[in-house]
């Protein structure tokens, strides 16, 4: 379970309806911005819902979604261009519906490496001889919902939303890494 408080605690939130979405911005050491894309599709008369997210030069991120559960379900999630989403955690208490601390990283910028030390090497290191994350507004991850009201608004926010979220950006001008909590 977790309260709507952390909501305050909020980085970057997005809220959309079902078919528009606004951003918010985040700023770090040299820019960046997010946006957020939903679509609707249809298909064998079951309506699902596309969620994309794309902030800019991420290297690695830990986020939380919310949702009403009462208005869709959670169907999936999934990395895109390149991006490893290896962990989350799926929450529903009533109405409310979470997907939180999910983690991902773009290959090479890890900062939860699953071998010990000794095998990789630091997350300086591997950013320093790694390519850098795409630059511009690119997706993410993504997350797909089954559309249960069809004819109702909708809202998803994605958020930092503790003291364990965060987003690091990559900066290409000068290879340094900046993490926004």
């Amino acid at each position: 379970m977790f309260s709507r408080a952390s909501c305050a605690c909020a980085l970057v939130v997005l809220c959309c309806g079902s078919m528009s979405a606004s951003g918010a911005i985040i700023r770090t050491a040299r820019h960046a911005s997010t946006s957020n894309n939903t679509v609707a599709t249809t298909t064998s008369g079951q309506r699902s819902i596309l969620m994309t997210v794309d902030p800019l030069n991420v290297a690695a991120f830990q986020l939380d979604v919310t949702f009403e559960a009462d208005k869709v379900d959670f169907a999936g999630i999934k990395g895109l261009n390149g991006y490893i989403v290896d962990f989350f955690q799926f929450s529903v208490d009533g109405n409310f519906g979470g997907i939180l601390n999910i983690h991902g990283y773009y290959p090479g910028f890890n900062d939860r490496p699953t071998t010990q030390p000794t095998a990789s090497p630091p997350a300086e290191t591997q950013a320093a001889t790694t390519l850098p994350p795409p630059a511009g507004e690119v997706d993410i991850f993504q997350l797909t919902f089954l559309d249960n009201a069809p004819q109702l608004a909708k809202t998803f926010t994605v958020f930092a939303g503790d003291n364990s979220d965060y987003i690091t950006a990559y900066n290409t001008d000068t290879g340094a890494l900046t993490s926004a909590m």
